[in-house]
């Protein structure tokens, strides 16, 4: 449920809810994201190449890519042409990924932004925002399961804020600073990160032993 739920804010934020095809999309990303955790032999090995080949995990990523990017162009042209046919409507209502393609249409940056671009972004907030997002709050609940008073107190903070106006507003997050503290602890303890995609080493590095 969590983790629907962080992929959902996400995909509504970025095309509206309006993209026919919402779940396939979540539904793909999810098993992207499972093969990019999951354990490959070339990983002990990499400078191996030819574990990569025989694993198949290589022909498995590059599958996953272009079906990907398939289906963020069919998504962005579908958003493309309800926003063309949108044009004369009195709804003013923008979303990220009207704001990309605006940008690109009118040029508006001093690069050219491409549609990959776009593709990239919208990638990148999905992935980056999602998993992390749900396993946080699902070590968080967790913790605060094993320490009923600090579920408590945790609750409490949240009622006395929000029983004031009796709407969840986001304007009033940074009145929850005990909140903010056993995120920021559960964090700590459990970095969502490293628990999700191996690392990746960006370029060589070589350490200096201490004079």
């Amino acid at each position: 449920m969590l983790c629907n739920l962080s992929y959902n804010i996400p995909l509504r934020t970025a095309f509206a809810g309006t993209c026919k095809q919402h779940e396939a999309f979540v539904l793909f990303v999810k098993k992207f994201v499972e093969s990019l955790a999951g354990f490959s032999i070339a990983d002990l090995f990499p400078s191996i190449k030819l574990l990569h080949v025989i694993s198949g995990m290589r022909a498995k990523l590059e599958r996953f890519h272009h079906d990907l990017d398939s289906m963020l162009e069919s998504i962005i042209e579908e958003h493309r042409a309800s926003n063309a046919n949108l044009e004369n409507s009195d709804d003013e209502t923008y979303y990220l990924l009207d704001v990309l393609l605006n940008l690109q249409d009118h040029r508006a940056l001093e690069f050219p932004l491409t549609t990959d671009n776009i593709k990239a972004v919208i990638l990148d907030m999905l992935m980056a925002g999602t998993e992390t997002s749900s396993t946080t709050v699902e070590w968080a609940m967790s913790k605060m399961i094993k320490n009923p008073k600090i579920l408590e107190k945790a609750q409490a903070k949240v009622r006395q804020v929000y029983d004031r106006t009796g709407d969840v507003n986001e304007s009033d997050l940074y009145v929850l600073k005990y909140l903010k503290l056993v995120i920021k602890e559960t964090l700590r303890l459990h970095p969502p990160v490293p628990m999700i995609l191996r690392g990746v080493k960006l370029m060589d590095m070589r350490y200096q032993p201490r004079p």
